[in-house]
């Protein structure tokens, strides 16, 4: 049996899928539980809720907030939240400022594109949704998803002026919003829920960037990576900024991943073990024919939301 409690709809800023399909394609692969995290929004909840329900798919009140972090040099890095009343007052205040920031950026993406002689108008934008995301048309979709969209657009047309993908790549991650983890954490916790920091390392995909072979990885500092060529060195530093975060507040790690080797996970989870903190995991899955390709032990639900229980004992 297993779970998947990292997933995005197409609330979400580059993902594709309705809530119903997604839950239909849990349930498919006999997935027991399965958690929409969407980008700064929980705008796909109701859909959720009611697409689990009728699939006999287990689920909570899920989100991935992109954060700013004075505690770790201020890098941003993506927290999960779960289980949380998504009516509860203190998290619809919060929803409405991530929103805010999130409307903000949008703008200062299009007053940066402006500066290169850019223009983004509406057909533009809904060019790019038609061609981009079909399964959208017709339907009023809120969230991140027209975010999502615009990026789109913007990366195009940064690289028909020539831009590399990288260059496009850092201009987009330095337009993201970042909603102070300070706003975020008492919110989360008023109404009941759990903090996880988000895919912390990355080691998986990173051995062959070595020349000459080795190991590769990547901690999380957030999109401003800490790039470490050996295994020992990446997890001391995974760990110190791990014990700040959780001086802060923060619950726990995301310790199964599809971004990290099973010698990875079975640190973190003894990390967390020992620290007596959460550990979460998901595919981070964009398009449900992802689901079939990373799978959580059930196990890691329950142990959740038994940490959950016992914070708010």
């Amino acid at each position: 049996m297993a779970v998947n409690l990292h997933i995005h709809s197409i609330y979400s800023t580059g993902a594709h899928a309705f809530p119903d399909t997604i839950f239909r394609a849990a349930a498919a692969l006999g997935l027991t539980a399965a958690v929409l995290t969407e980008h700064d929004t929980i705008a796909s909840w109701p859909e959720a809720r009611e697409a689990a329900r009728a699939q006999g798919v287990e689920t909570c009140a899920g989100v991935e907030f992109f954060t700013d972090i004075a505690a770790i040099d201020g890098n941003m890095i993506h927290l999960l939240a779960y289980m949380f009343d998504p009516d509860h007052p203190a998290v619809a205040d919060l929803m409405k400022q991530v929103a805010a920031a999130d409307a903000a950026a949008f703008e200062r993406v299009n007053a940066a594109l402006a500066k290169r002689g850019i223009q983004l108008n509406e057909a533009d934008l809904a060019a790019q949704r038609r061609k981009t995301y079909p399964e959208a048309e017709g339907k009023d979709v809120g969230g991140t998803h027209w975010m999502g969209v615009q990026r789109q657009l913007a990366r195009n047309l940064l690289r028909k002026q020539g831009g590399t993908a990288k260059q496009s790549g850092k201009f987009m991650i330095g337009s993201l919003p970042r909603t102070p983890i300070e706003k975020i954490l008492p919110a989360i916790r008023a109404a009941g829920g759990v903090t996880i920091w988000a895919h912390p390392i990355g080691d998986a995909r990173a051995t062959a960037a070595l020349e000459g072979g080795g190991w590769a990885g990547t901690v999380d500092g957030a999109r401003n990576k800490v790039v470490q060529t050996d295994w020992d060195n990446a997890m001391r530093e995974l760990y110190e900024r791990a014990e700040r975060l959780f001086a802060l507040g923060v619950d726990g790690l995301e310790a199964f991943t599809r971004k990290i080797t099973p010698r990875t996970t079975e640190a973190l989870v003894a990390f967390c073990e020992r620290s007596g903190r959460a550990c979460s995991g998901g595919g981070d899955t964009h398009h449900p024919n992802e689901l079939k390709n990373f799978e959580v032990p059930d196990e890691v639900f329950a142990n959740l939301r038994a940490y959950r229980d016992r914070k708010f004992a």
